[in-house]
Order: C-alpha cells, then sequence, then structure tokens
C-alpha cells in the first residue's frame, strides 16, 4: 500500500506482529468498531510470523497496510519500521493481542485539545480483565532495588493500585497502548533498536522525560 496515496488521518496505529494468529484479527475489528472512520490508519508490521496470520489480515482487511519484514526485529524496530511508512502526526502503539473497550482515539483526542504548558505528552490506557479490573498501565522508572525485586518475583509489590480515576502524569505507560506524536517520536529518533523486547518503552520515555516530554495516563482509554 502506498502510503502517499492516502489521505492524512490523525493518527497511524503501528501494530508489531509475530504469529498473532486470530488475536490480531480481533484487535483489528475492536479499533474498527469503537474508531471514528478516516480518524486513523492501521499498519501492521510482521516480523516473519509462520502462521496465517497475514494472510488473514490481507483477506480480511484489506484496507490495512501490512508490511512483511520477514525477519523477527523486535518491537522496538517494528515500531520504528512502521513509523517510517506512515505520516499521521500521531502514531499510536497497540499490541497485537490488546483489544480496545471504547473510543481510545477520541478520549486521546479530547485531552490533547486542551491547551498544554509544554511539549506534547506521551499518552497510555489502562489495560483492564474480563472482569473490568484494572491489571496494567503504568510504572515508575527501574532503580537496583526494584530491579532486585522483580528478579526475586517480588514485583507485585511495586504494581500501583490504578484506583485514580482522573489523568495524571506518571513515569511511563505501558507501551500495550502508547500515543506519541510524530514530532516527538522524530525529535527521540524512535525506539532504541538494541532493546529486543522489554524495556523499549521505559528507555523511550526516560529520553522522553529528559528532554521535558511528560507521560501522562488517562483511566478512560480501556483496553
Amino acid at each position: 500500500m502506498n502510503v502517499s496515496s492516502q489521505t492524512t488521518a490523525w493518527v497511524d496505529i503501528l501494530l508489531v506482529n509475530y504469529n498473532g494468529g486470530s488475536q490480531i484479527l480481533e484487535t483489528i475489528a475492536s479499533i474498527e468498531q469503537y474508531s471514528t472512520p478516516d480518524t486513523y490508519r492501521i499498519t501492521v508490521v510482521d516480523n516473519g510470523s509462520s502462521d496465517d496470520s497475514c494472510d488473514q489480515i490481507e483477506q480480511r482487511y484489506p484496507q490495512v497496510q501490512l508490511l512483511r519484514t520477514g525477519a523477527n526485529n523486535g518491537f522496538g524496530k517494528g515500531c520504528n519500521i512502521g513509523a517510517r511508512h506512515t505520516n499521521a502526526p500521531h502514531i499510536m502503539l497497540l499490541n497485537p493481542d490488546a483489544q480496545l473497550l471504547c473510543n481510545v482515539i477520541e478520549i486521546f483526542q479530547q485531552y490533547l485539545a486542551v491547551p498544554q504548558s509544554g511539549p506534547q505528552p506521551i499518552l497510555g490506557g489502562l489495560s483492564v480483565d474480563s472482569q473490568g479490573t484494572p491489571s496494567y498501565a503504568y510504572e515508575h522508572f527501574p532503580t537496583p532495588l526494584t530491579l532486585m525485586l522483580k528478579a526475586f518475583g517480588l514485583g507485585r509489590l511495586l504494581t500501583p493500585s490504578y484506583t485514580r480515576t482522573e489523568p495524571h502524569q506518571v513515569d511511563y505507560v505501558s507501551g500495550s497502548l502508547l500515543l506519541i506524536g510524530r514530532e516527538q517520536f522524530q525529535q527521540l529518533h524512535g525506539f532504541d533498536e538494541s532493546f529486543f523486547l522489554y524495556f523499549e518503552e521505559t528507555d523511550l520515555q526516560y529520553r522522553a522525560r529528559q528532554q521535558g516530554i511528560a507521560s501522562v495516563h488517562i483511566p478512560a482509554a480501556r483496553y
């Protein structure tokens, strides 16, 4: 699909796929169900899947831009590839198994419509389980102590309660649902590709914080 031939949307949604099976199809369906048409485009970056998920995406969702890289490049590099092949003013990262539960794009648009005192912040949502109980959203930047606790299986002691209902600034939001301005993403030179699977979003937002770009958790943006 030729990006230059597309009408510019408000946001490009990037999904990095590796043998996503039926889950990525359900995620794409949730985007279409809850999002306002023409505000978004979906790009799937495939990291060398061996299942039929790419063929299924092409058959069911021909409007989705599918980039077959032929190799397992990891999450960060996959996102960087997707960013280079898109051009909307915002980029939203979404895990292939993270199904939207509301119009997340509209919620993010409404938050950003309020004038900001500094650079446009990075936004994240709230992951909930099948019972609607918050399960994951954000964390504090790691320290030697917190890394040691996690290594000993005590990471649960560090998990926030996720009880706040209003948007608030945090150290870093989860990369499973993350919105960033393209200008900010380019300013940060994207993800550090030396991180293959974990801590990519932590590093990105640590570097963002050093440049005055905040991270904000939006509890209403549920998935």
